[in-house]
């Protein structure tokens, strides 16, 4: 007999802790700001340096710079802008996209300028890691260099040249190489 009571007790409390922390459509300060407004938006504790991340706030995955100015977007298009990396120096960012539908290998300015495509393959190229003198972007792809080996390779584009070097294969998934 004591468990109903308690029970409907418990049910009361967790549904009144439910409503007071849903946001309430006539309050706008409850509301989340939009993901426009978010850009805008500094960061709450100030730090030194730069930080680059990905974000979908717009509604698909682009690249961002954050300082202790506020937070700027480098890349804006209609595909997905994926694992940005800085370059040893500072000077740039490599990451992934989509525009074509497969994901290659780019690299930017620090500022979002001066994109090129480092690596167009006809499979999936990801994940890109810097090598530590950046002459290099080891990078994953599912494309079949190795036979019979798995259905991820490692790879190594050398930047200027765009020569891509291929290194291993035999994982059924190869994630976030880092070169140090």
């Amino acid at each position: 007999m004591n468990r109903i009571p308690g029970l409907a007790v418990s049910l009361l409390l967790l549904g009144l802790g439910s409503a007071a922390c849903a946001p309430k459509s006539e309050d706008p300060e409850k509301i989340p700001p939009s993901p426009a407004a978010q850009i805008a938006l500094k960061p709450d504790f100030p730090f030194r340096g730069k930080i680059i991340f990905q974000s979908d706030a717009d509604g698909d995955d682009d690249i961002y710079r954050m300082t202790s100015g506020g937070i700027r977007k480098l890349t804006a298009n209609s595909w997905s802008d994926q694992y940005p990396r800085w370059s040893p120096d500072g000077t740039r960012i490599a990451f992934s996209a989509n525009p074509g539908g497969r994901f290659g290998i780019f690299v930017m300015n620090e500022d979002g300028s001066g994109i090129k495509a480092i690596v167009d393959s006809p499979s999936d190229a990801t994940e890109p890691a810097w090598s530590p003198d950046g002459k290099y972007i080891a990078f994953c792809s599912s494309l079949q260099h190795f036979p019979n080996q798995g259905r991820w390779s490692l790879f190594l584009v050398k930047v200027e040249s765009r020569r891509v070097i291929p290194l291993f294969s035999g994982f059924e998934r190869i994630l976030f190489p880092d070169w140090h």
